[in-house]
């Protein structure tokens, strides 16, 4: 962006520098010092030629200022990207810690009601436990689900298994939960 904006302001300049030529400089009435390539009637017998040549750049000079240019220009690219790979890692860690701490509550739950009646659950009690590892596996991986512009096709990231368990369907003969 800095570079487009220099190489505008040199195209902008470039018929100003050849048009310049001469450069006048005078002292006004209150004594200030002027310099244009237009000098005023009543002054001009006081105006002194300025060789503006001299305050041209050399080639070496140009290519100097150009090659800083485009350094400054990789060296903003080159930042700007660094920042957005640190904010996309940690937004990435950030969602693995949470990820853990759903899986890890999941674990705890699922150890709970394994332990609550000795593995001998009644058969209703076993269709409610099959449709809440259901339930919190669709939650889980919903959270991994990207979309293609139309939204017609759901895909998973890959990510998704280190963190979310993938609970078969409940059995027809289980009922749907009740809506809590």
């Amino acid at each position: 962006m800095k570079l487009l904006i220099l190489c505008l302001c040199a195209l902008c300049l470039t018929p100003s520098a050849l048009k310049a030529g001469d450069i006048y400089r005078w002292v006004d009435d209150q004594g200030r010092t002027q310099m244009s390539d237009v000098v005023p009637e009543k002054y001009r017998d006081k105006a002194t030629r300025i060789n503006s040549r001299r305050y041209e750049l050399t080639p070496e000079q140009k290519a100097d200022a150009g090659s800083r240019a485009r350094y400054e220009a990789q060296r903003a690219r080159d930042e700007k990207e660094l920042e957005r790979r640190a904010q996309a890692e940690s937004e990435n860690l950030e969602l693995q810690r949470q990820y853990r701490a759903a899986q890890d509550r999941a674990r705890s739950r699922e150890k709970s009601y394994t332990n609550t009646d000795g593995g001998a659950e009644s058969r209703n009690g076993a269709c409610e436990e099959a449709w809440r590892r259901y339930n919190d596996g669709v939650a889980c991986f919903s959270r991994f689900a990207t979309t293609n512009v139309g939204g017609a096709t759901v895909r998973i990231r890959p990510e998704a298994y280190q963190f979310c368990v993938d609970a078969p369907l409940p059995s027809p003969s289980c009922p749907l939960p009740a809506a809590r």
